[in-house]
């Protein structure tokens, strides 16, 4: 669709039927080397850009998660990537809300028409900015999706985003070279369905279905896990070693296994607490 002013969007909207979450892959990632931060504002959703930096702004994304009380579907997600023809810098904080515009008033009409009748958010008059990766910080001083996390063998800095509602929230911890060393993630209603269904490629390993509901990771493996129920079905939250089978120093081959069951355990249970679940599962 054309925007006003000049530029497109591109709207999509599709509901838990849906074979995955088409069309938000890319943009879970946040734009290139930054994560992706919450709507806020009362909405469940996440806000990025695919590209451009600094001054200069491509394809940015606003995402927003409707749990139905009624109607044929149980959630609906909509999702608009706009591309305007005058790019407005991000870095100017007047000008993010204008990006979820689209897909505010998209979520509006939607539960409307689909008879969703969801607990609607406020306008959105303010955005926090991505989170860049050189936006790290010491690990005693996380205050968002890495807080309450102990030191980890081999980490030293923290790079995370506010929870406030997302679906989806990311933590990395990162070594004293500023590599990641470990990536923790949690996702909640169709994000967590996606992974489920198999059509998240970022792991090797085989994720839960609800058969092995929490799982934690053996030295020949990358990934551990543990799932906890909500409002809105089951919340899936990782912790994913990085590095190689053949660098000793990586945390994949000498990460403390111990300290690692420590830090998913605390990043699940404030995480399962903010969206109001129950108590992750223990293995």
């Amino acid at each position: 669709m054309a925007i006003g002013g000049g530029g497109k969007a591109d709207v999509r909207v599709a509901d838990e039927t849906a074979t995955g979450v088409a069309g938000f892959e890319p943009f879970l990632g946040g734009r290139e080397h930054a994560l992706a931060v919450p709507v806020g504002n009362g909405w469940s959703g996440l806000f990025g850009a695919a590209g451009g930096d600094g001054d200069e702004t491509e394809g940015v994304t606003t995402s927003l998660a409707l749990h139905c009380t009624a109607g044929d579907a149980k959630t609906l997600m909509v999702t608009v990537r706009a591309d305007f023809t005058d790019a407005r810098p991000l870095d100017d904080p007047a000008s993010r809300p204008a990006y979820a515009r689209i897909a505010e008033a998209t979520a509006r009409k939607v539960s409307e028409v689909r008879g969703c009748e969801a607990e609607l958010g406020d306008r959105v008059r303010s955005l926090p900015l991505p989170v860049r990766e050189d936006e790290y910080k010491p690990l005693a001083e996380a205050d968002g999706t890495c807080a309450g996390i102990e030191a980890v063998r081999g980490v030293r800095t923290a790079l995370e985003t506010a929870r406030d509602g997302a679906p989806y929230e990311r933590c990395r911890l990162l070594g004293v070279d500023g590599l990641r060393r470990y990536g923790l993630e949690a996702s909640f209603g169709t994000y967590a369905e996606s992974f489920f269904r198999g059509n998240r490629q970022s792991y090797e390993e085989d994720l839960p279905t609800g058969e092995d509901p929490a799982h934690h990771r053996g030295r020949e493996e990358g990934v551990s896990w543990t799932t906890a129920k909500c409002p809105e079905g089951t919340a899936l939250f990782t912790l994913a070693a990085y590095g190689r089978h053949d660098e000793k120093g990586s945390a994949l081959v000498s990460g403390d296994l111990a300290q690692e069951r420590a830090a998913l355990k605390i990043f699940a249970e404030r995480s399962a607490q903010a969206h109001g679940c129950q108590a992750p599962k223990a293995p």
